[in-house]
Parts: C-alpha cells; sequence; structure tokens
C-alpha cells in the first residue's frame, strides 16, 4: 500500500492569498505570481488557477507548456498595479504536467511556475523486467566473492564544528572491478556497541565540481545527526579524496569524460551498474561495524545522488529510509510514452537513440523500476519546473513505492535549488522539514 502524504505546508506561509509565492524584479518593477494549491498538486477536475500582481502596469506574456517542453499556447495579459489577476485558469479533467512559462518587457529570464494533476496516474515507459530481483542478486553475489580489505586513514584536520568530538577516517574499500570506494566516515567518538544508525550520502553528477568530492565535514556534520550516526560521504566514481584540482579534472577530460552519455553495449560496461555496487559495498562494510544498531539506514542524495540512494534502496534491503531530492534516472524510457525521462535521458541521447541494446539494459538501471523491490520508508522532493528531473518520471517511482512515502513539492523549483525570492520560502517548506524529520528517524532507537 502506498502512502503518498503531501505536507500541509500552510503554516509556513504568511499570506492565504499568496500561498506559493515568486517575484523577478527589473529595477523598481516587481510581478508577483501564485497558484490556488500551495503545493501544486491538483487532483482530476479541480480547477487550476495562476495569479500575477504587478508592482507598475505591465505586459506579461506565458508560454503554456505541455510536460514543460512543448509549447501548447501563448498568451498576453496587462496587469494593473497592486492588483492580482488571473493570468490562467483551467480545471484540467486528466493526468498532465503543465509549467508556465512567463515573461515581462526587460526580463532576462522567464518565471516558470509549474503543477501536475491526478500524478498518481504516471506509469513507467518501460516494463519492470521479470528477473530484476535475480540480475541484482547475482550482482552482489559476485561483489561479495571477495573478502572486503579496508583502509582508514585517520583524519586531522576539519573545519567542521564538533569534528573533536568524532573519529573521523579517509576510507577505501576494495572492489573486484573499477575503481575502489572512497569517501569519508564518521561517527561520534567512544561510541556504545549496537548505539548508532548509519547515514549514506551519495553524490549529484559530475566529476570536478565542488560537489563532486566527498568532505571530511560533510561526513562529520551528518554523524551528528540524530543521537549520533555511523556517516559516509562516498564519492560517485571511486576517485581519489583531497586531490590538487589537477586531478579532477584530469578524469573529466580523460577517464570519466562524458560518462552518462556512452554507448551501451551491456550490462557488464554501463557505467552505473559499479557505481550502484560500490554502495552495496559501503553497506557491507559499516554493518561490520560494532557500533551500528543492527537496524537502521538512512541512505541520501540529490539528483545522481538521488538515483543511487533509490537503487541502494531497492537492491539491498537493509536500508530502511531513503532520502532522493530531485531524483534522476527515474522512467528512463519515458520517451516510450511521449513524456521527457530523468537525467541521463540515455535512450534518446545521441549514442543510444538507435540503440536497441538500450531499451534491453535501462530498464535494470531505472530508479523507478528499482524502487518495487525496496521495503524502505521515502522522503522525495520534487521541482515541478524540473527539467532535468521532470516531475511525472519521480511520480513513476513514487506510485510504486510499497512503504510510507513523504513527497514535498515546489512549484517554483527547477533541477537546481529555487533562487531569491524562492529560496526562503523552498527553506521553509522543503528544506527545513526534511532536516527535521531525518534527525527524527536517526533518533529512533
Amino acid at each position: 500500500m502506498i502512502y503518498l502524504i503531501l505536507i500541509d505546508m500552510k503554516r509556513f506561509i504568511l499570506s492565504a492569498c499568496l500561498l506559493v509565492f515568486g517575484a523577478m524584479h527589473l529595477g523598481a518593477q516587481e510581478v508577483v505570481y501564485s497558484l490556488n494549491d500551495e503545493d501544486g498538486v491538483y487532483s482530476a477536475g479541480d480547477k487550476v488557477v495562476v495569479y500575477a500582481e504587478a508592482s507598475d502596469d505591465v505586459s506579461v506574456t506565458y508560454d503554456i507548456m505541455n510536460y514543460g517542453v512543448d509549447t501548447l499556447d501563448t498568451r498576453t495579459v496587462k496587469l494593473k498595479k497592486g492588483k492580482k489577476k488571473a493570468v490562467y485558469s483551467k480545471k484540467h479533467k486528466e493526468t498532465c504536467h503543465i509549467v508556465l512559462n512567463l515573461s515581462y518587457e526587460g526580463l532576462e529570464t522567464p518565471v516558470a511556475v509549474g503543477f501536475v494533476v491526478a500524478p498518481e496516474n504516471f506509469t513507467a515507459g518501460y516494463d519492470c523486467p521479470s528477473d530484476l530481483r535475480e540480475f541484482w542478486d547475482g550482482q552482489v553475489a559476485q561483489l561479495r566473492k571477495l573478502p572486503i580489505e579496508s583502509s582508514l586513514v585517520k583524519v586531522t584536520k576539519c573545519k567542521e564544528k564538533g569534528f573533536e568530538k568524532t573519529e573521523c577516517h579517509d576510507l577505501t574499500l576494495n572492489m573486484p572491478e573499477g575503481r575502489p570506494v572512497r569517501g569519508y566516515m564518521a561517527l561520534p567518538k567512544d561510541a556504545e556497541k549496537g548505539s548508532l544508525p548509519i547515514i549514506i550520502f551519495a553524490h549529484s553528477a559530475g566529476v570536478n565540481k565542488h560537489f563532486n568530492y566527498a568532505t571530511p565535514e560533510r561526513a562529520v556534520q551528518y554523524s551528528k545527526y540524530g543521537r549520533g550516526c555511523i556517516s559516509v560521504d562516498i564519492n560517485a566514481h571511486g576517485m581519489e579524496n583531497a586531490q590538487p584540482q589537477e586531478y579532477y579534472d584530469g578524469l573529466y577530460n580523460g577517464e570519466l569524460n562524458r560518462y552518462p552519455d556512452r554507448k551501451i553495449t551491456g550490462h557488464k560496461d554501463y557505467y552505473f551498474r559499479l557505481m550502484f555496487l560500490r554502495l552495496v559495498r559501503t553497506l557491507d562494510y559499516l554493518t561490520t561495524l560494532p557500533e551500528w544498531d543492527g537496524k537502521t539506514v538512512l541512505v541520501y542524495g540529490e539528483s545522481q545522488g538521488g538515483a543511487q540512494a533509490m537503487a541502494l534502496s531497492g537492491i539491498d534491503n537493509r536500508v530502511t529510509a531513503c532520502v532522493a531530492i530531485v531524483p534522476a534516472m527515474n522512467d528512463l524510457g519515458a520517451s516510450k510514452q511521449g513524456r521527457p525521462a530523468c537525467w541521463p535521458k540515455a535512450r534518446n541521447s545521441r549514442m543510444n537513440k538507435d540503440n536497441p541494446l538500450a531499451d534491453e539494459i535501462l530498464p535494470y538501471y531505472d530508479a523507478a523500476l528499482l524502487s518495487t523491490m525496496s521495503k524502505a520508508d521515502y522522503w522525495i522532493e520534487i521541482g515541478l519546473v524540473d527539467k532535468t528531473c521532470p516531475p511525472p518520471a519521480i511520480w513513476t517511482a513514487i506510485n510504486v513505492i510499497k512503504g510510507k512515502c513523504i513527497v514535498h513539492t515546489f512549484p517554483f523549483r527547477p533541477h537546481h535549488r529555487p533562487v531569491a525570492p524562492y529560496l526562503e520560502d523552498w527553506k521553509k517548506t522543503n528544506y527545513d522539514p526534511r532536516i527535521e524529520w531525518m534527525n527524527e528517524y536517526l533518533s529512533i532507537l
């Protein structure tokens, strides 16, 4: 049974009229947009209303986009200073995802607001392979034929507050093929046996940007969640830690160049197979530590990191909670139903659009299909104007999750965090509740 919980965000909003708002500034000009439903999620037959209010007289033009990519209509509305006006009003009887790109004279980047109607009806483009569990059980069995060898190098410098109260190590775990597991592990000093849950942080896509690197600061930060945790910040590619920028630039331009876009020729060389297996290896090691409480495992990530979190939750049923922020790799076969897929959109890439093996291999790495095997509770966040990981694709996972699934949406969020003036509202309605939930979950013994 799926429990879809759309959190009531009204307590965070100061105005009942402007439940969700955004504003773009052009000199003294300001246009504020709002929806008649604060989370942008509607039932079939509900009326969807988008309002606009300007600080001065202005004409607003908006493109109505199906799935955020195909233009259905373009309209222009004149706004009077200080008067809120409905720029869009319609009852949608069928499941849909609509994005309005709104602009006015002098505004360089259109403001986007999105909504979904009856998202419980979205289904994955690929059928779930009948041997999905058998395939991944076989991959894990092969992995475990090689005994784990670990290397722990004590970290002596860290800028995170509370570092002196933790044990932090540069961690390496061997792998039978490909790059080893590399990251940082931290846990409270002198923790009692059987007292700590596990939290694993997985990284977003890329190679040579600051958010691609594992850091002791992040490991120490997460080790303080709840009443204390065994925390690991694992990089996605098995890269060495704390290297000069030239090292990561070299990987980006060389060995790891365009890793998501490579031609699919089989499971053996599909890049994400080893990425997912490194997470299994990490969990295999962490569950041997005497400090682990023996039951609690939370995996956490954004975008590609969210895909990894969802994949591990399906592959390994020791995962009890999955926190996936705008997760990638959901509904990789969405184009079969005429919808955009999540990153890396491999089926439609230049290398694979005419490749019959793509449809054979990709279903085994589809985060939505992997979620069918999970026993974990989920926390999922969705940006309703996200083109990288579109809402319908993520909903194909939500609709098959068997455990409790808490869903937070934000109508003004693209793939990355929303910018001002949306940021504070998003923080109150999405980010802060997420951190609170994680802390509460990890405090349960």
